[in-house]
C-alpha cells in the first residue's frame, strides 16, 4: 500500500478553491432568492393597494409627489391649493405627524417605511385626503 498523495500544489490548492468557490456560490444563491422574495413581497403589496374599488377622483383630486430624504420619504402637495392628509398608511409605513393635517402648496408631510431582509422592494402608500383615496409607489 501507497502513501497518500501530498502534493500541496497539485491537490490542497485546488481543493481549497473549489471549497471557496462552492461557498461563495451558495451566497449567492441565497441572496438572489431573498430578493426574488422581496419582489414577490412587493407585487403582491401593489395588487392588494391598487385592488377594485379603490378609486381616486381624478377631477379634483391634487397632485401628490414622493421624494427620499435621507433615510425616510416625504409626502408633498404638489397641487395648486391646500390640501387635507387624512391618513397615510401601507406596510411599513409610519409617520411621527398628528393626522388629518393640512399641506400647503410645496409643503412636505415626512414618513418612513421600514423594510425588513425579505420586506418588498416596491411598496405602495395609500394617501387618504379630504377628495378620495389616493395610491403612490414608493
Amino acid at each position: 500500500m501507497s502513501a497518500a498523495p501530498t502534493d500541496f500544489w497539485g491537490i490542497v490548492i485546488p481543493g481549497w478553491i473549489g471549497a471557496v468557490g462552492g461557498a461563495v456560490g451558495a451566497f449567492i444563491g441565497v441572496a438572489a432568492f431573498i430578493l426574488s422574495l422581496r419582489n414577490r413581497g412587493g407585487l403582491r403589496t401593489i395588487a392588494r393597494n391598487l385592488a377594485p374599488g379603490i378609486q381616486a377622483r381624478t377631477d379634483a383630486a391634487p397632485a401628490w409627489r414622493v421624494d427620499r430624504r435621507g433615510q425616510g420619504y416625504i409626502l408633498v402637495n404638489a397641487s395648486g391649493s391646500p390640501a387635507e392628509v387624512r391618513g397615510i398608511s401601507g406596510t411599513g409605513v409610519r409617520t411621527l405627524a398628528d393626522l388629518p393635517l393640512t399641506l400647503a402648496v410645496g409643503e412636505a408631510l415626512p414618513f418612513t417605511i421600514s423594510r425588513g431582509l425579505v420586506g418588498a422592494t416596491v411598496s405602495s402608500v395609500r394617501i387618504e385626503s379630504a377628495d378620495g383615496i389616493h395610491t403612490l409607489l414608493v
